[in-house]
């Protein structure tokens, strides 16, 4: 069955992630020939600038990548296939991470479409974050007992370098949404476009980094 599995979801964050990169991109594009004659100083920070979405989407489909793949390296199918409770914080949110996505496919079939972009930097930060730390949670249920390494490599909470620049004209007002409790309404999540299954575009993972040195993880 499709998102059955913790590898199932794992693409399907990967290919969320790239699918509002591309987005993002589009839109960024729009406003870059909107203020190609502008000469104040917010359209040349506007260029120059590294973008805190673009950035933060980029690397948290990156690390939850590679923390899955160094997972499954060590424990294989076991931690492939994971169990109900990685399952479904998994599932959340990757739920939560497509509703805002949706907002960035939106934005770019909308002539002046207008982007919650602190909002949704915010979104991308805490999926990545919980997303790791159900994987790492799982891979100490999964390792308990063996001779392993004692944490999951690449699951620790680690930002990007960000560096934002939002223009007042550029920004919907942000929606009342309470992310810290990371709780999503499965009946509110909505798919960005075709089944994430279907898309080809994910990032790469880099090698995985060298072994840690083996620890007995206990089981009390």
């Amino acid at each position: 069955m499709y998102l059955s599995t913790v590898s199932s979801i794992v693409e399907a964050l990967v290919a969320t992630y790239t699918a509002g990169l591309q987005y993002y991109t589009k839109w960024q594009q729009r406003k870059r020939q909107h203020n190609h004659y502008r000469t104040d100083g917010k359209a040349n920070a506007y260029v120059s600038n590294v973008d805190a979405l673009s950035a933060s989407l980029k690397f948290s489909s990156r690390k939850i990548k590679e923390a899955f793949d160094s997972g499954a390296d060590i424990l294989g199918d076991g931690f492939s296939i994971g169990d109900e409770a990685c399952h479904e914080a998994l599932r959340e949110g990757l739920e939560y991470l497509q509703e805002h996505i949706y907002a960035l496919y939106e934005a770019t079939r909308t002539e002046g479409g207008l982007l919650e972009l602190q909002g949704t930097v915010h979104v991308s930060e805490h999926v990545r974050i919980s997303c790791l730390a159900s994987l790492a949670d799982q891979y100490r249920r999964v390792a308990v007992g063996r001779l392993l390494p004692q944490a999951l490599s690449g699951s620790q909470p680690q930002r990007p370098r960000l560096s934002l620049t939002i223009f007042e004209e550029d920004v919907a007002e942000p929606a009342n949404d309470d992310v810290s409790d990371g709780s999503v309404g499965a009946e509110d999540a909505r798919t960005v476009g075709a089944s994430s299954s279907s898309k080809s575009s994910y990032l790469q993972p880099e090698p995985p980094s060298p072994p840690l040195t083996p620890k007995l993880i206990s089981t009390s």
